[in-house]
């Protein structure tokens, strides 16, 4: 079987379930969330740390900090 990512040998994850191997509470609204492998493989290879929010508060963060930056940016434009 070809994988997106390469197998991931860490003794963490050995004994957890393939489909489910990290279990986490939401920061924002402490709603349990999960992880997968090939998601924990994704954050790892990109040096990413493993997320402290649930897929919906994940969105709403960076379409919260997007709008941010578009209003900066629309601000510092139309102040000139």
């Amino acid at each position: 079987m070809n994988r997106l990512y390469p197998k991931y040998d860490d003794d963490e994850f050995k004994d957890k379930p393939i489909n489910i191997i990290w279990l986490g509470q939401c920061i924002d609204c402490s709603k349990e969330y999960s992880l997968n492998v090939d998601e924990i493989i994704y954050f790892k290879d990109k040096g990413y740390p493993l997320p402290k929010r649930c897929v919906d508060c994940r969105r709403i963060k960076k379409e919260r900090s997007q709008n941010e930056s578009y209003n900066r940016n629309r601000t510092s434009w139309t102040s000139r």
